[in-house]
């Protein structure tokens, strides 16, 4: 098996008691001591920024973040966390963002953000917002298209994201979930170079844990170890260093004929 080089984990619900993450201090340490034992050195916290329900700001971000730093000194964990937050799009997503309100990656051009899981509950164009974070000069990173159940039905709509500006994000158990749909489009945008980070969205240490190291193997093994250093590490550190990032060669997810015999 392939080396495993220090992976970044850059979508994580580990700060405590913030959001429907970590409830406390102590779970917060379990998940990182998992995180660590699976290899990864870097995190950023990216707690829910969610309109009128879960709304993190950008100095609550910090506050949960200075907290957890002062907790894991006595813990000797080699795992540096940086600030984040994961922020569902609204018509006034970006100016919140311009007003230094909504944190970004690290403090970074590069923004973690998600839309609806379902295609009725969408307020803005994803193209069209990708479009004006672009213009702004972020770099919008969509977290877990492959769970959106209209990216299901047409895969090419990240194609057309990425098209415009963005870069994808796929949730590491999406590769070994029961619901097929989720594996089954998750590697058809690995297969079309639409995926640039893999990330954990741990919420917990059963449910969706801290863990790494299976997605980077199964990468490794089914891709290359190159692409798994990109996806789990090198991506991930230009994130956190604000540089850019290559995108490298993609095209449209091929839909498979299906033959009929009468």
């Amino acid at each position: 098996m392939a080396p495993i080089h220090n992976l970044v984990d850059l979508h994580t619900h580990i700060l405590p008691g913030i959001d429907d993450g970590s409830k406390d201090v102590n779970q917060s340490i379990r998940m990182l001591k998992m995180a660590a034992l699976n290899g990864t050195k870097k995190i950023i916290c990216t707690p829910h920024y969610y309109p009128r329900k879960i709304e993190n700001e950008r100095e609550h971000v910090i506050e949960a973040l200075s907290l957890l730093r002062e907790a894991i000194k006595l813990e000797d964990l080699d795992i540096e966390l940086y600030a984040g937050s994961e922020i569902h799009v609204k018509s006034d997503t970006l100016n919140l963002i311009k007003e230094n309100r909504l944190q970004t990656l690290n403090n970074t051009k590069y923004v973690l953000i998600e839309f609806p899981f379902i295609k009725e509950y969408l307020t803005v164009d994803p193209a069209e917002m990708i479009y004006n974070f672009t213009v702004e000069g972020y770099v919008p990173i969509v977290a877990h298209p492959e769970r959106y159940t209209y990216v299901q039905s047409n895969p090419n709509l990240v194609f057309d994201w990425v098209k415009e500006g963005a870069l994808m994000q796929i949730n590491s158990n999406s590769l070994f979930s029961r619901n097929k749909s989720l594996t089954k489009v998750a590697n058809q945008l690995l297969q079309a170079g639409l995926v640039h980070f893999i990330a954990s969205d741990s919420h917990d240490e059963s449910h969706r844990p801290p863990k790494l190291k299976e997605a980077y193997n199964h990468i490794s093994t089914k891709y290359s170890e190159t692409l798994a250093n990109q996806l789990l590490s090198e991506n991930g550190e230009n994130v956190i260093n604000n540089k850019p990032i290559q995108k490298g060669d993609y095209t449209q997810v091929k839909n498979k004929k299906r033959f009929f015999l009468f």
